[in-house]
Parts: C-alpha cells; structure tokens; sequence
C-alpha cells in the first residue's frame, strides 16, 4: 500500500505541474524572445501536449485496466498472465510464496475436518488464485485416482518449491500429513512477511528516484533559461 500511496501522490504532483504550473512559467520564460535551452524547449513540448492531449494517458490506462480484467477472465489468458506474475523478479518469489501458503493451509484445515484428500484439492484448486498452480494441484488430484502419492507430482511439477514436496512426502510415510502442511504453512507466512518488506525494501527507493529524476527534470528546464539571461545581462 505504502508504494502505491508514494507512486499516486507523485503522479498526482506531476499532474499539477505540468497542467497549472509550467504553463505558467514557460509563458513568462517564452516572452523574453531567447534562445532556450534543448531541456526547455522539451519541456514546453511535453506540456503544451498535455495540455491538449491530458486525457489520453488517463483513458488508456482505464482502457488498459478493463483489456487485463478481461483478459484475466478468461482461463487461457489467465494461466499466461498467472506465469507471468511467477517470473517477475522479487515479486515472483512472493506470488509463490503466497500461493503455497494458501495451498497448505487450506488442504490442512479441509483434512482436518475429514474431508478426503481428493475432495479437498479440488477445493485447493481455486484458493491458491494462480492458474498456473492451480493446473498443478488439478494434476495431483488426477494422480491421486490414478493410486499415486500427493508428493510425487508436486515435485515434479518445477512449480512448487523443491522443499514442499519432500516436506509432503515425510507426511504421507509418517501418517502426519496435516501437521507437516500446519509446518510449510508457518513456514511460508514467515518468508512471505520477509519478502514483503524485501519488495516494499526495493520499490521505495526506485520510486522516490523515479519521481525525483522527473521533477528535477522539470526544475532544471525551469532555472537553466533564467539563469543564461541573467548571465547574458
């Protein structure tokens, strides 16, 4: 949320400059009749287009939201986007993280309650909320009314962690399956806390760079045209 909360009021900011305050300014700057620097006259350039064209990054952004949503909507394109999100640098790792917390949490309190093991990956399934995982926990549920183990096919997979399936696999042989799930689950909820602050760790300084680079710019193209008057004179 902190992110998010960073990137919307700096965008906001941006916003305000570049609608009320540059235009402003590069009138004054615009009068004077001199020569402007290159960064100036971008500046101007940028804003004159948004000035006239401001909408345009909003309605395709809005326009890109519902492409995605729709997208998601539908499994094949989901699945892609799910193993996407699954290769993303830092991010990934937390994505998988989170899915396979869900996964054994779930599948220990559905055990639990004696609900049986084929009953409950079907269940599982739709909880992780990653296609990709979700086709794997699907393929698990097959091999188990085929007569395999649950451990098996997880460790095969390439898409859960190597650890949960032998992890699983010690469960099934001791007869202590839902204690070991209770295990990975506590295990995970302490990763994913540490790869949360990693990620937020991360995104904060890239973000106060980014916007520090784009009003710098901004300032910068405002100052250099002052200052070669003022040495001119």
């Amino acid at each position: 949320t902190y992110p998010l909360m960073m990137l919307a009021i700096g965008v906001l900011v941006v916003f305000v400059l570049m609608w009320k305050v540059v235009p402003q300014i590069t009138t004054i700057i615009l009068g004077l009749n001199q020569q402007l620097p290159f960064a100036t006259r971008l500046l101007i350039g940028i804003s004159d287009w948004f000035q006239n064209w401001w909408w345009l990054p909003i309605l395709s952004l809005i326009v890109a939201l519902f492409l995605v949503n729709t997208a998601y909507r539908m499994p094949e394109y989901r699945r892609r986007i799910d193993a996407f999100l699954l290769k993303l640098p830092v991010l990934g790792d937390l994505f998988r993280k989170q899915a396979v917390s869900r996964f054994a949490m779930t599948f220990s309190a559905l055990l639990k309650t004696g609900v049986p093991a084929v009953r409950c990956l079907e269940i599982v399934k739709d909880v992780v909320n990653n296609r990709v995982i979700g086709d794997v926990i699907g393929q698990v549920h097959d091999r188990i009314l085929e007569g395999a183990d649950i451990s098996t096919p997880i460790k095969r997979s390439g898409v859960f962690p190597p650890v949960v399936g032998y992890m699983i696999a010690v469960g099934e042989q001791s007869g202590q399956l839902e204690e070991i799930l209770d295990r990975i689950t506590e295990s995970y909820e302490e990763e994913i806390d540490l790869s949360t602050q990693k990620a937020t760790s991360l995104l904060e300084p890239l973000l106060i760079v980014g916007l520090a680079l784009v009003v710098g710019f901004i300032v910068i193209s405002i100052i250099l045209p002052i200052l070669q008057i003022s040495q001119s004179l």
